[in-house]
């Protein structure tokens, strides 16, 4: 009685498991069973009192009562009110929304989903079906809106704390976790859902305009053709017509009419008998029309559409949506006789807005990847029918890090993406060698990899087993190293496949493998962080290079003869968070070898010209001439003549202040020989530098061949011209004397690299050095101090 008493009281327990039950009462009542009245609910009560005071603790759960637990044919064990919850929860949504599924297919569907919740609810380590890819098939693929979204939480939220309770499997913050991911993921794909479907009301908004400009570029044949033989301008030409033009078959422009000429913002004398592409700044969109020309005079009569960007730098940006159609002359005694009828519309509007809802720029804020929507797009793209560049084989290859949410769990989210961020930039390295590979994060602790060649197939083994070794870790978060365990799942597409189906069997092939326990290990030892890892920081460069963390500085170069600045040799550095300044030219030159910096080159060189250009105006005569190691990846690639050109066009630079150091191996192949890319750097006047003589050499014979203006002595042979014994030195000293002399036979200039003393310069200046590079005349400068050092005049030696 004093128990039955007590639960009326608030604030105490049994008030509060009063409260409990009956909230647990009012959900049984709305999944199945009629409502009880209060005096079944009390004798209700009355039960689990006596079976609290009865039953042993072994057999009850938390709130006493006995719990039945059902094991299913799929091998999942289900609480009771499972299939009842399940029933409400089909009911519900089949009252607020429609569903592309009839009441069975939404009943299998509901009940993997319901299995997913509870099993991440319960803080399982390894998720068939994870509540954040629940809430997104929630949102694409069952396209539930708000409202019944918010329906299924109303029942899924008391059933999971109620099953808990009874269970004694789980926890308030797995629950809550579950609960976060599904709502994240609900959220995720609501935004995808109706970013597609705005691209698609975009897209069919372009295809009426291209549509348009067809029928307009028809129905004109005739009236073009007539007035062209009889001479005259014709309908097309007049002040009310919309903006068209007649053209050559090499894109001269022979007729515009005054829509076209507003439209290019020109006079009429500036138009005609120019070429279409004159008036069009971006290369891709010269590209576009020039393509689109010749495709219409392959297929004489048929429109071809195109769009194009008209802007410069003292206008907005106009994209033109246009239709060409080339009419030969007749006879045909002429190929290239004809006229090509052009009409254009301005789709500026329809540009911006496909552009604002497009999927190329949806990257993972956490690793830069691309995104799953991203990811779905450019397969769709590559699987569309009738594709350009059809590729012969199409597989995706889904990846997982198996118990990243363990580690989230333990570490926090900082410490999970810290993993996520280096898995990323492992992933990319293992891909290095292959085909450029679209790689994207598909999920919380998934990755997805869009394989397109045949020679990624046939070494698909290789392939998977280096994923599996680079990305199963160690991964270095907070104190400790973690590895990871990694899941791969893998297949290739068949004849009309479609995107969404090809992921999901990927992901469904990563589900089969076998879960068993957890497999993260965590090292006991702390990790010593004076201790800076050689790998961690390797497949950390991409990451610091999105978020600027490297940059480039300055070491002095001096003329040996009178102690002044004349030169400077850029290097970087990494401002790493943990570790501060860390030089990082070796490190760079590894990570773009193995593909995790492919861009560090070009960037690089831009920025290095650009600091040269700005101290070119400020000193002068007195600029320092710019010295570049440049990467070995970058100087073997063919587009490197191409990339310092445009540096120095872009920057106004003149090429003789660029000094391009080199290894051997970049500059000459195997046999010696000059590599034929480089042949084509004599026409840009800069001059070159043979780096690392001494060290990095091994054919002496063919320097005579080519033309270098600047020997470099390694810091290696520098080191031991001043030697600590008079033995150590005059061996030392003979072969720098060695190189020193003949390099100046060779070229103009010898610089020695590595000076740290002032017997070295006394030793390179008896030597005849010319120029002396190293920590005596100052570490890694910026911009400034270096002006500053030129501005003072000769530097204390």
């Amino acid at each position: 009685m004093l128990r039955w008493i007590l639960s009326w009281i608030p604030g105490t327990s049994a008030f509060a498991g009063r409260r409990r039950l009956d909230a647990d009462l009012d959900l049984l009542a709305r999944l199945g069973p009629p409502v009880l009245s209060e005096e079944d609910k009390d004798a209700a009560l009355a039960r689990i009192r006596a079976a609290v005071d009865t039953a042993s603790p072994s057999s009850r759960s938390p709130l006493g009562e006995e719990v039945t637990v059902s094991r299913q044919a799929d091998g999942h064990t289900r609480p009771a009110g499972f299939e009842e919850m399940v029933a409400e929860w089909a009911k519900a949504l089949a009252a607020t929304v429609y569903l592309p599924l009839d009441q069975r297919q939404l009943r299998e569907r509901l009940t993997l989903m319901a299995n997913g919740l509870l099993e991440h609810a319960s803080g399982g380590d390894t998720l068939e079906l994870p509540a954040e890819r629940i809430g997104r098939e929630l949102a694409q693929d069952l396209r539930l809106t708000a409202e019944a979204f918010q329906n299924g939480l109303e029942l899924i939220i008391p059933w999971l704390e109620r099953t808990q309770r009874h269970t004694g499997q789980g926890s308030a913050a797995s629950r809550a976790g579950a609960l976060a991911a599904l709502a994240a993921g609900y959220a995720a794909g609501a935004r995808d859902r109706i970013l597609d479907e705005q691209l698609d009301i975009t897209g069919a908004g372009l295809t009426a305009v291209h549509a348009e400009l067809r029928d307009r570029v028809r129905g004109n044949e005739h009236t073009l053709s007539r007035n062209h033989d009889r001479g005259q301008r014709g309908p097309i030409m007049t002040d009310t017509a919309p903006p068209m033009g007649v053209l050559d078959i090499h894109g001269t422009v022979l007729q515009a009419n005054p829509a076209l000429l507003r439209l290019l913002r020109c006079p009429d004398h500036e138009v005609v008998g120019t070429p279409l592409v004159g008036h069009i700044t971006d290369e891709h969109s010269r590209e576009a029309v020039r393509s689109c020309i010749a495709s219409a005079v392959r297929h004489p009569g048929t429109p071809h559409d195109t769009r194009f960007a008209l802007g410069g730098h003292d206008r907005d940006t106009t994209w033109v949506g246009a239709a060409l159609a080339w009419h030969p002359d007749r006879p045909y005694d002429d190929p290239a006789g004809g006229r090509m009828l052009m009409a254009l519309a301005d789709i500026t509007g329809h540009h911006n807005r496909q552009q604002r809802v497009h999927p190329e720029d949806d990257y993972d804020p956490v690793t830069q990847l691309s995104t799953r929507r991203r990811f779905l797009h450019t397969l769709h793209t590559i699987l569309r029918p009738g594709v350009a560049h059809e590729p012969e084989v199409v597989g995706v290859c889904a990846l997982r890090l198996d118990d990243l949410a363990t580690v989230t769990a333990a570490m926090g989210p900082a410490a999970a993406d810290r993993v996520l961020v280096s898995a990323a930039s492992r992933i990319t390295a293992a891909l290095a060698d292959h085909s450029p590979a679209t790689v994207a994060r598909i999920d919380r602790d998934r990755f997805a990899i869009l394989l397109t060649t045949p020679c990624d197939w046939s070494t698909i083994t290789d392939l998977v087993r280096r994923l599996v070794d680079w990305t199963r870790g160690p991964y270095t978060t907070a104190r400790y190293n973690v590895s990871l365990s990694v899941s791969v799942g893998l297949v290739q597409a068949l004849p009309g496949v479609r995107a969404e189906h090809l992921l999901r069997q990927a992901e469904a092939e990563l589900d089969a493998q076998y879960r068993g326990q957890r497999r993260i290990h965590t090292d006991t030892e702390p990790v010593d962080h004076g201790e800076i890892r050689h790998d961690h920081l390797l497949t950390a460069v991409p990451h610091a290079l999105r978020r600027g963390e490297i940059t480039l500085a300055y070491h002095p170069i001096v003329d040996l003869t009178s102690s002044v600045v004349v030169g400077v040799e850029a290097t970087a550095v990494w401002a790493h968070p943990d570790h501060g300044d860390i030089p990082a030219d070796d490190l760079l030159c590894e990570a773009e070898a193995i593909g995790l910096a492919r861009d560090w080159g070009p960037w690089m060189l831009n920025q290095a010209t650009r600091q040269a250009a700005r101290w070119s105006r400020a000193l002068g005569k007195r600029a320092p001439q710019m010295a570049l190691n440049i990467p070995p990846g970058f100087a073997v690639d063919d587009g490197f003549v191409d990339h310092l050109t445009r540096a120095l066009r872009d920057n106004d630079l003149p090429p003789r202040r660029l000094l391009l150091l080199m290894t051997e191996s970049s500059i000459v192949d195997r046999r010696g020989r000059l590599r034929r890319h480089l042949v084509h750097l004599g026409g840009t006047s800069v001059p070159l530098a043979l780096a690392g003589l001494g060290s990095d050499t091994a054919h002496y014979d063919s320097l005579p061949h080519l033309t270098i203006d600047t020997l470099v002595i390694a810091p290696t042979v520098t080191a031991g011209i001043a030697g600590v014994t008079a033995a150590d030195h005059g061996h030392h000293a003979t072969l720098a004397e060695a190189l020193i002399k003949m390099g100046r036979r060779l070229t103009h200039t010898v610089m020695l690299k590595g000076i740290t003393t002032r017997e070295q310069v006394k030793a390179a200046r008896r030597m005849k050095a010319d120029l002396g590079l190293g920590e005596l005349f100052g570490g890694p400068q910026p911009p400034d101090a270096i002006e500053a050092m030129i501005v003072e005049g000769a530097v204390a030696v």
